[in-house]
Order: C-alpha cells, then sequence, then structure tokens
C-alpha cells in the first residue's frame, strides 16, 4: 500500500474525508533523503452544522504510519493561498496529490491546478515576507534546545534542520524575486541534486557556532535588509478574486451534497 493511501486510510478512521490532499516537505524541493518521512496536507469541507453552531474551523494533525498530515477546513487552507504560505503554496506543485472524484474535487481540480502559477505570485510582497517569517522563526530555532532536537544541540551546537530551512528559504526568496518568469515548481525544487542542501541537513557539513552564526548573517540578516525596500509588483486583485469565487462554490457544492445526503437518509 502507498504512503498516500496509508494516510487516506489514517483520516478516514478519525473521520476526515478530504477533497484533496497532497504531499509536502523535502520530496517537494529535492531534499529528501532515505530516512525523510511522508507528509501530507489535506483539505476538509466544513458542514452545515459547522455553520449553523459556529463550530472552529477544522486544522489539526493526524499520524500516520510513514508521517503526518495537517488537515485543514478548506476555508484556512484558502487563506494560507492568500498569504502567500510556500508551505501549503506548495501542495499545488507537489510531486504527489490526490482529488477526491465528486463535484467539489473536480471542480477544485480544474480550478487550482490552472491558476497555481497566478495564485504563487497575486500578492509577492506578502509572500515575501512570510518567507522572511519562516525564516526568522527557524533562526529563533537554530540554537534553541528543545525536546526533539536536545540530543542534537547537545552533540553539534546547533539544530542542522532549522539551518537548513534558513538556507533553502533563501534560495527560494532569491529566485522568485529575481526570476519573475521562471516557473514556481523550478523555484521550489530548486537543483535537481541539491547535495550542499542535504549535508547541512544531515550533518555531513559540520559548522562551529561562529559559522553558523555567520550563515545566518549572510542569508538572514542581509536578505531582511535588501528585501525591506524591494519593488515588488502590485496585488493582483483578479485572481484573489478568482480564489474567493472558487471558495464560495466549492462550500455551495459541499452544502448542497450535505442536504442531499440528509434528504435521503430520511426517505
Amino acid at each position: 500500500m502507498s504512503d498516500l493511501k496509508k494516510c487516506q486510510k489514517a483520516l478516514k478512521v478519525k473521520g476526515y474525508d478530504p477533497v484533496f490532499i497532497s504531499l509536502y516537505g523535502s520530496q517537494n524541493y529535492n531534499c529528501d533523503t532515505k530516512d525523510s518521512d511522508h507528509d501530507y496536507k489535506a483539505i476538509v469541507m466544513p458542514t452545515l452544522d459547522d455553520f449553523i453552531f459556529n463550530r472552529k474551523p477544522v486544522s489539526t494533525t493526524v499520524d500516520y504510519e510513514n508521517g503526518l498530515c495537517d488537515v485543514k477546513d478548506i476555508r484556512l487552507m484558502f487563506h494560507q493561498f492568500k498569504k502567500q504560505n510556500p508551505n501549503y503554496v506548495e501542495i499545488l506543485f507537489s510531486k504527489e496529490y490526490q482529488f477526491k472524484n465528486n463535484n467539489i474535487g473536480l471542480l477544485l481540480m480544474k480550478n487550482l491546478i490552472p491558476m497555481r502559477e497566478s495564485i504563487a505570485r497575486f500578492d509577492e510582497r506578502t509572500a515575501a515576507n512570510t518567507m522572511l517569517g519562516m525564516m526568522i522563526q527557524e533562526w529563533k530555532n537554530v540554537f534553541k534546545n528543545r525536546p526533539s532536537v536536545a540530543e542534537r544541540i547537545e552533540k553539534y551546537g546547533y539544530d542542522s534542520k532549522a539551518l537548513y530551512q534558513i538556507v533553502r528559504i533563501a534560495h527560494m526568496l532569491d529566485d522568485y524575486s529575481k526570476r519573475p518568469n521562471k516557473h514556481y515548481e523550478e523555484i521550489l525544487r530548486g537543483r535537481v541534486d541539491n547535495k550542499n542542501l542535504i549535508d547541512i541537513k544531515s550533518y555531513n557539513i559540520k559548522y562551529s557556532f561562529k559559522e553558523v552564526r555567520g550563515a545566518i548573517d549572510y542569508y538572514l540578516v542581509n536578505r531582511m535588509s535588501y528585501y525591506q525596500d524591494y519593488d515588488w509588483k502590485e496585488k493582483d486583485a483578479k485572481t484573489e478574486k478568482k480564489l474567493d469565487g472558487l471558495l464560495t462554490q466549492a462550500i455551495k457544492f459541499s452544502l448542497q451534497e450535505g442536504r442531499s445526503r440528509n434528504e435521503g437518509n430520511r426517505r
């Protein structure tokens, strides 16, 4: 059974029926190793009861055999698209994804995939600020002794995965800003052989405290200054309007399907 099927099975046990599920993480960046998990993100639809009883939109993680799945209500997922968060935009360019074979899944497939380049670039200033924010968060984690990395911090003095993310996102931001005609998928993937990034992540290259601080200055601090006054394109209001319309239509379909199901159960 594939990892995707295993993940879907775990979601079903928890009561989730996603209309879209997509691989995210190191496989999409050509930075995976034999030890890499296979993590997914999934979109689920709200029900009529969710609106009536003002329930909080679903946002949770589900563990499965070979990784985890980040499950989000479609409203929250589209909000992440509009925030230009690359961790979410990437699912539209993933090496592995699947839409549900129903009206909602088909609607999303016929619209999200053709729109994905526009979605990835409709608000470039916000995208850059989000990437810089992600790098700042990783900077905070580089030397932070947390339970999940305590052994690595003790042995090497820093968290290699946090440093790797800073370097990877810096390369991505440079490509995104300086090569406006480059496909987002190419920007996301980086080089086919990202050996240097993999070496950083795996401690194949080991740095001293001074070298790590120097790398942070080079990849993060310099870019924060450079992109502060960068001449970004204006937000593409047309794409934003299309996203809002698609979200509205998908929720209408979901509510109609729920009503049809309820009527069928009463017969």
